[in-house]
C-alpha cells in the first residue's frame, strides 16, 4: 500500500487536495499534519 503525507491538509487547498486524493485512490493510506489552530473543526475521512 502507498502512503501519503500531507503538510497542512486542514487548510483549503490541502484539504481538497487530500478528499481528492482519498476518493480517486482507496487504497493508499493518507496522512495528515496540520498544526494551524484556526483549522480546529476538520471533516476528513
Amino acid at each position: 500500500h502507498m502512503k501519503i503525507i500531507v503538510t497542512g491538509g486542514a487548510g483549503f487547498i490541502g484539504g481538497n487536495f487530500v478528499h481528492y486524493m482519498f476518493n480517486k485512490y482507496r487504497d493508499y493510506k493518507i496522512i495528515v499534519v496540520d498544526i494551524s489552530l484556526f483549522h480546529i473543526f476538520c471533516m476528513h475521512p
